[in-house]
């Protein structure tokens, strides 16, 4: 019987040790409107035998504790202005079309938003909570931004170059312009801003190096987005009005960055694929404090399952136990 329950501790280190190796990417992190939680897209292996890894978003508190998966199939997400919702993409089975839903945080109450034949992602609620900016493919070519309703109607597009890709649109926080960076394909991306009307699309980076994931902090007046200009990935600031003034952060080597609402702390991706983690510090990019080093992603199910049958086998192959010989 010690032989048995050796073996049993052994297996359970060894289904434990499985877990524990699984790599976690973070695409991407936003914070809630209040500065309490932040939403993450994740790519992660749930099952070591799987050839492809899951999307799925999360949302957790701002210290990195009480991680709760809202959607499976989902990336980029994005809060409604109450907090209460999120929007995302998800893909088709076939991975060649995707759509934006609506959820609320505890994963009740699924709304598909988009229902045509393209891609459509990188969805955003603008801050007053009205509209809602795209990227999509329904007009042919490559990925133009868009705006509707937050409804679902009145679909505007804002870009007209179809064979330039325009990603990540991101609001101001007056709700008036939106900041994105345009893809050619030549590993020199570029950040420009553009009225929420489709007016006054201007350049902010100038052709200068590789820039991508831009953000406005909550005053409106700086855009923070990665750059390789200097020769290493890192986080740079500018002037939202005409990209001038650009600032490095410093000891900041992160891919990904956003200002909290109230402009006193950015959320951090650091790492490269296939595992990073998430950062919080100040708006300067000191005191920076790993938050998933306290976030254990739920088991996946596969994981359950596979200690529970693993379980069960086991202790169907014990021998059964003998009388008590003991005499009364």
């Amino acid at each position: 019987m010690t032989k048995a329950i050796f073996s049993l501790i052994i297996l359970l280190v060894r289904c434990f040790g499985i877990f524990a190796q699984g790599t976690v990417f973070y695409e991407e992190a936003s914070w809630s409107p209040d500065g309490k939680y932040l939403s993450c897209s994740v790519y992660r292996k749930a099952d070591p035998n799987d050839k492809q890894l899951k999307y799925e978003i999360y949302i957790m508190k701002a210290d990195g504790s009480d991680a709760k998966k809202v959607a499976d199939n989902a990336s980029w997400s994005s809060w409604s202005k109450d907090g209460k919702r999120f929007l995302f993409s998800r893909s088709s089975a076939d991975k060649q079309t995707s759509d934006i839903f609506t959820i609320k945080k505890d994963g009740s109450n699924l709304i598909r938003l988009t229902k045509d034949a393209s891609r459509n992602s990188h969805p955003a609620y603008s801050p007053d909570g009205k509209k809602i900016a795209f990227t999509s493919t329904r007009d042919g070519g490559k990925n133009q931004i868009y705006v509707m309703n937050a409804d679902d109607t009145k679909i505007k597009r804002l870009t007209t170059d179809d064979n330039v890709a325009y990603l990540n649109p991101k609001w101001s926080q007056d709700s008036k312009r939106l900041v994105f960076y345009a893809e050619k394909g030549d590993q020199k991306d570029q950040i420009w801003t553009i009225n929420a009307d489709g007016s006054n699309q201007m350049l902010l980076t100038g052709n200068i190096g590789h820039n991508t994931f831009p953000s406005f902090s909550p005053d409106g007046k700086l855009v923070i987005f990665s750059s390789n200009r200097d020769g290493e990935q890192a986080i740079y600031t500018m002037n939202s009005a005409d990209g001038l003034t650009p600032k490095r952060l410093e000891n900041v080597k992160s891919f990904l960055a956003r200002f909290s609402p109230n402009g006193k702390k950015l959320v951090l991706i650091i790492g490269s694929f296939p595992q990073n983690d998430l950062y919080i510090a100040d708006a300067d990019g000191t005191n920076q404090i790993k938050i998933t080093n306290k976030t254990d992603l739920p088991l996946s199910k596969y994981f359950r399952e596979s200690v529970r049958s693993h379980l069960y086998c086991f202790t169907r192959s014990l021998p059964p136990r003998k009388p008590s010989s003991l005499k009364m």
